[in-house]
């Protein structure tokens, strides 16, 4: 009798501990495939323009950084705020930035500017800056947490 109830807790406790398990390993691997489509966008654009896959693929990494895994969170996020952008906007400034080895940090207002300038090279309006103000705090929290975790 004794038996049949440690087989039973056994067979239970694998069921209740094993789906609890698989939840975590599926996320983190869901949020390592998105991180790498930003990465490979932008290292596809550097391809594109004639840089090989490799040193691109360097390059692209040297301008995220610390900020590789928190910068595909931050380019929706841009994406959601600031209509005035779209993704090939982004991964262009991106990609520029990789060929001239400057940094890329979408939590900073400079960058967030200087992307909005990349794309319309016109002067900004205040609502825009406004915008621009708003996502560089939003980034910012998003790059904070990133960091903590």
């Amino acid at each position: 009798m004794n038996s049949k109830i440690l087989i039973i807790s056994v067979f239970i406790s694998n069921i209740a501990f094993g789906a609890v398990i698989t939840i975590p390993t599926n996320f983190a691997n869901a949020t390592v495939k998105t991180t790498n489509t930003l990465l490979q966008k932008s290292v596809k654009a550097l391809c594109d323009n004639g840089l090989e896959e490799s040193v691109a693929h360097a390059k692209v990494r040297a301008t995220f950084g610390e900020n590789l895994h928190s910068s595909e969170q931050m380019m929706h996020n841009t994406l959601h705020i600031i209509s005035e952008l779209d993704e090939k906007d982004i991964i262009a400034f991106i990609a520029q930035n990789s060929l001239r080895a400057k940094a890329t940090d979408l939590a900073s207002y400079d960058t967030i500017v200087a992307l909005l300038q990349h794309k319309s090279y016109k002067l900004l309006t205040p609502s825009v800056l406004q915008k621009a103000h708003k996502l560089s705090q939003e980034n910012t929290k998003i790059k904070n947490a990133r960091m903590i975790s």
